[in-house]
This record gives C-alpha cells, sequence and structure tokens, in this order.
C-alpha cells in the first residue's frame, strides 16, 4: 500500500476535485434530463454509472477522508445553488448515497454554515409545495443519524505553528460569536420548527409505501 507521504498532496486534491466534478455533473444531468423526483430513477442511474465503485481505488483513510470532504461539498453546493428542484433532489439522493457508502468506520460528515442551511431549508420548503416525500425522508434519516455537522466555516481549519504569533486572541470571537448566536436564534424559530413537524407528519405518510423505497435503499447500499 502507498504511503500518504509518497503523494504530491495538492496534486491529489486537484485530481480527486476535478475527475469527482466531472463524473458529478454528468450523473446530475442525466437526473435532471428525467424531470422525475422518483428515487427509484436516481438507483439505476447510481448503478449504470458505476457509482458503487467510486471509493474502491483508494485504500488509505486519510486519503478517503479527503476524498469524501471533497465528494460532499461538490453535491452539497448543487443540493442548495442550483435552479432546479429536479436536478436539488438529485444531488440530495447522491449526497445520501455518498454518505451511506464510505468504507470507513467513523464517517465523514457533511458540513453546513449557516447561510447554507437556510438554503437547504428553502429547498426543502419547496419540496414540501410540491407534496414530495422521498426527499424529506432522505434528509430526516441523514439528520437522525447526525450526517449534518453544523460549522462556522465551509471548510476544516487547522493552526500552523508558524502562523501562530500572528493571531489575536479575539480573531476567533469577532469570527465566530455572532455566527453562533444567529444558529441558536435559528433552530429555534418557527421554520425550523414547523419544518420539523412537518417531517414526522411526512414520515406517517410514507409508512403507507415505505417498503418500496426501503428496498431500494437496502438494495443500494
Amino acid at each position: 500500500m502507498l504511503k500518504t507521504e509518497e503523494f504530491d498532496y495538492k496534486k491529489y486534491i486537484n485530481a480527486i476535485y476535478f475527475g469527482l466534478k466531472k463524473d458529478i455533473d454528468n450523473f446530475l444531468q442525466q437526473y435532471e434530463q428525467k424531470q422525475s423526483f422518483d428515487y427509484s430513477i436516481f438507483a439505476s442511474l447510481w448503478q449504470e454509472n458505476h457509482f458503487t465503485l467510486i471509493f474502491s481505488n483508494t485504500k488509505c483513510v486519510k486519503l478517503l477522508k479527503t476524498f469524501c470532504e471533497i465528494a460532499f461539498n461538490l453535491v452539497k453546493q448543487y443540493v442548495i445553488s442550483h435552479s432546479s428542484l429536479y436536478t436539488q433532489t438529485g444531488a440530495l439522493y447522491l449526497l445520501y448515497g455518498l454518505y451511506y457508502k464510505q468504507p470507513i468506520k467513523d464517517f465523514v460528515k457533511v458540513r453546513f454554515t449557516m447561510n447554507e442551511y437556510e438554503s437547504l431549508k428553502t429547498f426543502l420548503n419547496k419540496i414540501t409545495e410540491k407534496k414530495q416525500y422521498v426527499p424529506l425522508f432522505i434528509y430526516t434519516k441523514m439528520k437522525l443519524d447526525e450526517a449534518f455537522v453544523f460549522v462556522v466555516y465551509p471548510q476544516s481549519r487547522s493552526l500552523k505553528t508558524k502562523n501562530v504569533e500572528h493571531l489575536n486572541e479575539n480573531i476567533f470571537e469577532s469570527n465566530t460569536s455572532d455566527s453562533l448566536i444567529n444558529f441558536k436564534q435559528f433552530f429555534k424559530s418557527d421554520l425550523v420548527e414547523t419544518l420539523e413537524n412537518t417531517c414526522k407528519e411526512y414520515e406517517k405518510k410514507l409508512a403507507e409505501f415505505a417498503s418500496k423505497y426501503l428496498f431500494l435503499i437496502r438494495k443500494e447500499y
């Protein structure tokens, strides 16, 4: 097995980023063409595009985690930013599939800033209006499984020793305290409470045909 230090890490990240972006773009374009919210269509495309093998060539745990972080961030942008509900839904399904497909014990979490999470809620509200239950079921499952981590910064940050002396002690307070307060206020808002209650109601309705979709989920993942 190759050791991590044998790699040019920046080249690895660039190669993974552009390779994943091409595959994800192609996958979601195919899903968009179907003009459907149907999970079974996603499952078929997942198989046809060989996404079951997406992690097969990466064995090092550190590189796998980097791979997952890049993949989640790319797919997440489609969920929160794309103009088409079909593509957003396909991206949510893809995020779901990639998350539970991780071949490591300690799953990498999907990072959301407050603004990104607000965009996710906007998408979910639109799906609510369309009475599309499966995307909401998937969101609820991921949330209950603690797949999401809510953060101040989109990317993880670390301190390098050579830069520590230039940091002011108040830099973290000024950058993070307001965001954390806003997060607390946001999660106490009527929007979140209403959505949580709505998801519970959808879970009841899903019981009528959940066996069909749970069968697909077990089969694929």
